[in-house]
């Protein structure tokens, strides 16, 4: 809506004059001079309209035609707008440029009044705001510096495809709408689901110094968490999932338990032992997601889990000579399988077995064991299998900890070494490796592969690599179906190039009704 007037001076021309004033008039004798605003509108009775992602700044440079010589003056206001109704108007701006940051999306409208102090005109814009984290992926990645960036690609709705929508990739997300969050590390983040006082869904993000429950829909922070006011001098060096969440500090080799349902941090006052890392691996069962938690120590090598009984370890199972399976081991991997059953009182039950592979420092043969028991209710651990595995010159041996990502529905283990993944097939009669030429994908030289999982709900294999050079990081995703070792490199769905620094996590988010 465009709106011209001339100011009040002579008599009683006002501000509700509207259409468009006869340039051959004059005022005063001299010729009233032009101002308009030109916009690309094509109905005359609609706003036109500009779009924006929420996280950007909203940035309109009106073109202004004004044939005076007098001293233009601006004033931006910004209402809601929603079903067509125009809410209150608040001046934002008095810049003849707005930039203004909206705190989420939706649609608004925005009203700019320009005036010569003579003449003026009122030009009126609906803007609309996408809601750019309300689906999709959330990407946690370190700079070189090790300075956290929280990316996000948003899941486009088949009402965005259809509108021919490109894809949205944002970057430090965190900083776009909050304030003085300042460059940190991020050890992790995880979505934390809470009952009580109500059904809510919130983000946690563990930085170093702090740690912020966000908004799912806007990623503003809700609480934060100093650190340095639940234990001096912790430093966050990762993030445990689970109903309540654990930030660990590797130095100090304490912890601070996250607690969901009041958004507070305290020591944890459960007993744990000091790790050098940990595996998780993550599941959904009666609505609710899961963590299966692999602590480890490397050397000597230790695996265990902590249930609400204390530490249970790996290295006290033994296989049939009676020694341990961990000793004078080294990690290779250790990852949750797929779903199996065993037998218990004569009725079946369901169990994700822990995957342990290993390499032998005194005469380097590996081998797998099979683990059922690494659940946190768990109390007790129990040997499925404990194999040796065949190889030889030709196989593509895991690298040491490297990506690894489960699809349940193809029975198949995603491995990465280097630039490449293979499939290891895993059965009764053991752990089969291929050969080094047998990769399902392959990228260039200068990159590596950092993470990989497997979306259970679209069945799409992810995987993220970084530059070797640059430390930026790549997000690649795939059909699981297609990604076999008998169709070699087949092409991503999408591809998703520098788009953020050295991944760790990459996982889902769908949208969230709080």
């Amino acid at each position: 809506m465009k709106l011209r007037y001339i100011l009040p001076g002579l008599m009683a021309i006002t501000a509700t004059l509207t259409g468009c004033i006869d340039d051959s008039s004059s005022y005063g004798g001299q010729p009233i001079p032009e101002l308009s605003v030109i916009t690309n509108a094509t109905d005359p009775d609609k706003l036109p309209e500009v779009n924006f992602n929420y996280g950007e700044n909203c940035v309109i440079t009106p073109q202004i035609r004004y044939d005076g010589n007098g001293q233009l003056e601006y004033e931006w206001s910004i209402g809601t707008y929603d079903n067509d109704s125009k809410g209150e108007l608040e001046v934002v701006s008095n810049e003849e440029v707005l930039t203004y940051f909206f705190p989420k999306g939706g649609s608004y409208y925005a009203h700019l009044k320009v005036t010569d102090g003579t003449v003026g005109v009122v030009q009126e814009y609906q803007v609309n705001i996408n809601r750019t984290f309300e689906q999709g992926f959330i990407i946690i990645s370190n700079d070189t510096r090790n300075i956290g960036n929280l990316a996000f690609i948003k899941d486009l709705t088949p009402e965005e495809v259809e509108a021919g929508m490109s894809p949205i990739v944002m970057e430090h997300c965190l900083e776009r709408v909050n304030q003085n969050i300042g460059e940190d590390k991020i050890a992790g983040a995880t979505v934390m689901r809470m009952s009580w006082p109500s059904e809510i869904t919130r983000i946690v993000v563990a930085c170093g110094s702090k740690i912020l429950f966000i908004d799912p829909n806007t990623f503003i922070s809700i609480t934060t968490i100093e650190n340095e006011k639940v234990i001096p001098g912790f430093h966050a060096d990762m993030l445990i999932g689970g109903t309540n969440a654990i930030a660990y500090d590797t130095d100090l080799q304490r912890f601070i338990t996250i607690r969901g349902e009041d958004m507070l941090g305290v020591e944890s006052n459960v007993k744990r032992d000091p790790f050098d890392t940990f595996f998780s691996g993550n599941y959904y069962a009666y609505g609710t997601q899961y963590y299966h938690n692999f602590f480890v120590n490397r050397s000597p090598l230790a695996i265990w889990h902590q249930s609400y009984e204390g530490r249970i370890d790996a290295g006290d199972l033994t296989d049939g000579n009676g020694y341990s399976i961990l000793k004078d081991k080294e990690l290779v991997n250790v990852f949750m399988g797929e779903p199996e059953q065993y037998q218990i009182s004569g009725r079946w039950v369901s169990y994700y077995p822990g995957h342990i592979i290993t390499r032998d420092v005194t005469n380097g043969k590996y081998y797998h064991s099979k683990i059922r028991g690494f659940s946190p209710n768990d109390t007790e651990l129990v040997l499925v299998s404990h194999n040796e595995i065949t190889y030889n010159a030709q196989s593509a041996i895991p690298a040491t900890e490297g990506a690894i990502a489960v699809s349940a529905k193809y029975h198949r283990v995603y491995y990465s070494c280097g630039n490449r993944v293979y499939v290891m097939l895993i059965s009764e009669n053991g752990v089969n490796w291929p050969a080094t030429t047998q990769a399902v994908l392959t990228y260039p030289d200068d990159e590596e592969v950092t993470f990989m999982t497997v979306n259970e709900s679209s069945e799409e294999l992810i995987v993220a690599t970084a530059n070797k050079q640059s430390g930026r990081g790549s997000v690649y995703m795939y059909d699981s179906a297609n990604v076999r070792t008998d169709m070699p490199d087949t092409p991503a769905n999408a591809e998703y190039k520098n788009c953020a620094d050295r991944i760790s996590n990459i996982f889902y988010k769908p949208r969230v009704a709080n």
